[in-house]
């Protein structure tokens, strides 16, 4: 078993094309190739409470603690943040 969150993991969500994992454990977002069995990409992201991919899978957001972020899948990196003013923003979704 790999684990890529040392401490457990709070929230997980699926690439729509079913190709990638993400997992968070309030410290550490893991995003990995599930086919591999890989991890690609690790972010450190104190406060990260819930994960969720795009329904393009290009971008993955964060809710964390005030605010979500959005990271683009491709190249890692982090595109925006959003102030939310909840104290913890435990769901996310798109529409």
């Amino acid at each position: 078993v790999q684990t890529g969150n040392a401490f457990g993991v709070d929230s997980l969500a699926t690439s729509p094309n079913g190709n990638l994992l993400a997992t968070t454990d309030g410290r550490t977002v893991v995003v990995w190739d599930i086919k591999n069995r890989k991890e690609l990409r690790k972010y450190a992201t104190p406060d990260s409470y819930s994960v969720k991919f795009s329904p393009d899978g290009k971008i993955l957001a964060l809710g964390c603690y005030q605010y979500i972020k959005f990271w683009d899948t491709e190249s890692g990196k982090e595109i925006r943040r959003i102030e939310t003013g909840a104290v913890t923003n435990y769901s996310i979704a798109f529409s």
